[in-house]
């Protein structure tokens, strides 16, 4: 009985296998992102020295004291980062469905992300999509709960690539990926929270955790946080900005794991990506383009007690009966040896 109690409070796991369609599964994210937005030439002319330096303001004096104005008194910071990041989608196409076979077109959400600069994003409604352009571009897909305002958390993202290679040549590709979705439920609330519960995702904790962050460290919210508004930093005066927490946002900036990422914990339910196949087809001279179709197929990986409640109570119950047999045997050999001695005794 102790065996059995020491073995169900160590929660044993097992993991089961399954399958579900991808029409059935909630939608993975795409965001398409322009490479090599920022003009390094432009951020030079306006004193800073780099997507960092513009991100976190200019020191502007010895004492520490930190600004967006300095050469640009005349300029807000969104007149500013539309001048530092050069991006054009007017001759980005996509669609869902075969490259002859257009389905419906996306609609697209534009959002300024860290470090790549100004990225289209929508969720994938099919599982076979189509995107075109001439200029450079990444793909990268995403499970929505990590999804957010502030930055893409690649470590749960697969990065696609095709558009423009110089000198007048074009990519053109065709992916196949393959997606998995690893559930582990059981441990809501230990090592994960079902963000589905609360309503919430694990991208909106981290960009929660961040601006309050900046708020208790700076009083205000970096210019480049979306909705910032009254709250913006470019707006306080003799801003000063604590050198560990300069450190940890020069971090996050770059999209690396910070501090204040372990504070959210891991989604119970999460997303895989895997390329299967990668065609490359042949250089266009007119554009770039590439069709990514995702396995209808997807693998369901469910994490479940190996011992569960159920469990305990059969070996429990086994082990009292077991116990409760034997002194109940014991008992009637007890009673049978002193109804043997008493009539010994009344014979005697």
């Amino acid at each position: 009985m102790q065996n059995s109690l020491r073995k169900y409070a160590h929660n044993p796991t097992i993991q089961q296998t399954s399958t579900v369609n991808f029409d059935d599964l909630y939608k993975p994210m795409m965001f398409i992102c322009q490479t090599s937005q920022f003009n390094y030439t432009k951020v030079n002319q306006h004193g800073y020295t780099g997507l960092t330096r513009f991100s976190l303001g200019l020191q502007t004096t010895n004492n520490g004291i930190t600004s967006w104005k300095k050469l640009n008194e005349n300029k807000s910071f969104s007149d500013l980062q539309a001048e530092m990041f050069e991006y054009n989608y007017e001759d980005f196409e996509a669609h869902f469905g075969p490259w002859n076979d257009k389905i419906g077109d996306v609609n697209s959400e534009l959002k300024y992300l860290t470090p790549f600069g100004f990225c289209l994003s929508w969720s994938l409604l099919k599982n076979e999509v189509t995107l075109s352009s001439k200029e450079s571009t990444s793909v990268f897909i995403i499970d929505p709960t990590y999804s957010n305002d502030l930055v893409l958390l690649g470590s749960k993202s697969v990065k696609l690539n095709f558009g423009s290679l110089g000198n007048g040549f074009y990519s053109g590709y065709k992916y196949e990926v393959q997606i998995t979705l690893h559930d582990e439920r059981i441990n809501d609330g230990l090592s994960c929270i079902d963000y589905d519960r609360i309503d919430s995702s694990y991208g909106e904790c981290i960009e929660d955790r961040m601006r309050k962050n900046m708020l208790m460290e700076l009083g205000c919210l970096l210019p480049w946080v979306p909705d910032a508004a009254n709250s913006s930093c470019e707006n306080v005066k003799n801003l000063k900005m604590p050198e560990v927490f300069h450190k940890e946002i020069s971090k996050f900036v770059y999209g690396w794991k910070i501090k204040s990422l372990l504070m959210c914990k891991q989604p119970c339910l999460r997303l895989g990506f895997k390329e299967v196949e990668i065609i490359k087809v042949l250089n266009k001279k007119n554009y770039g383009y590439a069709e990514i179709l995702f396995y209808d197929e997807v693998k369901v990986y469910t994490d479940v007690f190996a011992y569960d409640m159920f469990s305990l109570v059969v070996d429990l119950g086994s082990a009292l009966g077991l116990w409760l047999g034997l002194s109940a045997l014991n008992l009637f050999s007890s009673l049978v040896d002193y109804t043997a001695l008493a009539r010994s005794q009344y014979f005697h």
